[in-house]
């Protein structure tokens, strides 16, 4: 199982809303026509998002991170959801990922991470590419711990489903939040995606305890962790002091 930002192609990733949701998901094999589940292991995740100053990554439609996927790393290059309309995406995958060291920055690793960028484009940019993931920074940094566990169906149908403990650090505005997440992978091949639908398609259907996410954990991240203005404040009315009216003042009808 490798670790997902936003939804792809074999994955889906859930919001836990109750407490009783990994209970109640366990407790569904009859209804999702799986034999069993078996606890398979714990893991250990991590994803730092880079991006410039000014967001030039992400406004040009890629997003670039580094992960940590039990004890390894990689650099990883993702297509955002929304692209520049000049842009033309070639048939290959929207994800490209090169192997890298813990403390690896885009720098050190510039020309293997463009290289991976020109691939998933067909398009010439009109930013210096080069010079752009030189001078990116981390933005966001997403710590994972989940316990996963393996599904098993007699066809060959065969998932992974991960509780997830995640916690959110913008490194910008230092600004952190903490959620529980499911993580729901197919791991029998492109053979059974039609089998991961109707299996997702059910899992939904009987678990209310869980919500698909809408947007990806980058996106989730700088939106839970953003600043968040502060109302102006009313101001007050000065209260008018009431002058005082010397009796010798007062008229009397």
């Amino acid at each position: 199982m490798n670790l997902a930002n936003q939804k792809q192609n074999g994955v889906k990733i859930y919001d836990m809303i109750t407490d009783h949701a990994e209970k109640k998901l366990m407790n569904l094999t009859h209804k999702l026509g799986i034999d069993k589940f078996a606890y398979e292991t714990r893991n250990k995740w991590a994803m730092t998002f880079f991006d410039t100053p000014d967001n030039l990554l992400t406004k040009t439609g890629i997003l670039l991170y580094r992960t940590m996927e039990n004890d390894k790393y990689y650099f990883k290059m993702e297509k955002l959801n929304f692209l520049p309309s000049t842009s033309r995406l070639r048939k290959q995958s929207s994800l490209f990922t090169i192997d890298a060291a813990a403390h690896d920055t885009p720098k050190e690793q510039a020309f293997y991470i463009i290289n991976g960028i020109t691939e998933m484009f067909s398009t010439q940019f009109f930013i210096d590419l080069e010079n752009v993931v030189k001078v990116a920074v981390p933005k966001l940094q997403v710590d994972i711990v989940g316990r996963a566990w393996k599904g098993f169906r007699g066809d060959g149908f065969k998932c992974i489903v991960e509780f997830q403990k995640v916690k959110y650090k913008n490194l910008v505005t230092k600004r952190k939040f903490s959620d529980t997440e499911c993580t729901v992978s197919q791991i029998s091949g492109k053979s059974f995606d039609d089998e991961f639908v109707d299996f997702i398609s059910v899992l939904e259907r009987y678990c209310k305890d869980i919500l698909p996410q809408k947007t990806s954990r980058y996106e989730k991240g700088m939106r839970m962790t953003q600043v968040v203005p502060k109302a102006p404040r009313a101001k007050k009315e000065k209260k008018k002091k009431e002058k005082k009216i010397r009796i010798e003042d007062r008229i009397e009808g």
